[in-house]
């Protein structure tokens, strides 16, 4: 399995060779004791917890797929499934047993080494710690380390993409129309099925990249 762990004393030190895109990260605040592994089967329920925070409803959780909606609503959902596998592709930062924030990353164009975050979530009474450009940088890493080119990004929060833009050089590629996407989270035996849609109210997405 692999892993990655540092503890105060080390955390100024891994960060100060890390580059993001253009830019070099930032040392952030001390994160003590956290460590940044591959999931498994049961850290199952932390990252759904996660996904809630980032805005997910997991399916199975209430009479509607999407709670923010009243029930007569006809969703407009793309037809294709997004398919995680917890096992690959994916990272988890723990502290004493607990997830704190998932990251995970696909093959947007594999013939071309184009690779595309699929899901960044930190939770919200810990995102001071920087975990999420730490999850960045590993995912980072993988997929240059697999001859990856460039790394895309959707958003519907402005300050996520002033964050994107400012914090780690993305640029803005355009806006694309935002709909519900079906998503699938598999790990050994475990499924759990989530739909996303973003914010109520915002219909667009950012679409942003990064060269590697």
């Amino acid at each position: 399995m692999l892993t990655n762990t540092f503890s105060t004393a080390s955390y100024d030190l891994a960060w100060s060779g890390v580059r993001m895109g253009s830019k070099r990260v930032q040392r952030e605040p001390a994160a003590e004791d956290v460590e940044i592994r591959r999931p498994d089967e049961t850290d199952l329920p932390g990252i759904c917890h996660c996904l809630r925070d980032h805005g997910f409803h997991m399916l199975g959780d209430g009479p509607t797929a999407d709670p923010d909606f009243p029930q007569d609503v006809r969703l407009s959902v793309h037809n294709a499934v997004r398919e995680v596998n917890l096992e690959e592709k994916c990272w988890v930062a723990i502290r004493d047993g607990e997830v704190l924030g998932f990251c995970s990353w696909a093959w947007q164009d594999y013939s071309r080494r184009i690779a595309k975050t699929v899901v960044l979530s930190v939770l919200c009474e810990v995102r001071r710690l920087g975990l999420d450009r730490w999850l960045l940088s590993q995912n980072q890493e993988e997929i240059s380390a697999e001859g990856g080119r460039e790394l895309h990004v959707w958003s519907d929060d402005p300050k996520a993409i002033a964050w994107y833009q400012q914090r780690l050089g993305y640029t803005l590629v355009g806006p694309e129309p935002l709909n519900h996407c079906l998503h699938r989270f598999h790990c050994g035996d475990q499924t759990v099925w989530g739909i996303h849609r973003g914010r109520t109210g915002r219909d667009q997405l950012a679409h942003l990249r990064v060269k590697l």
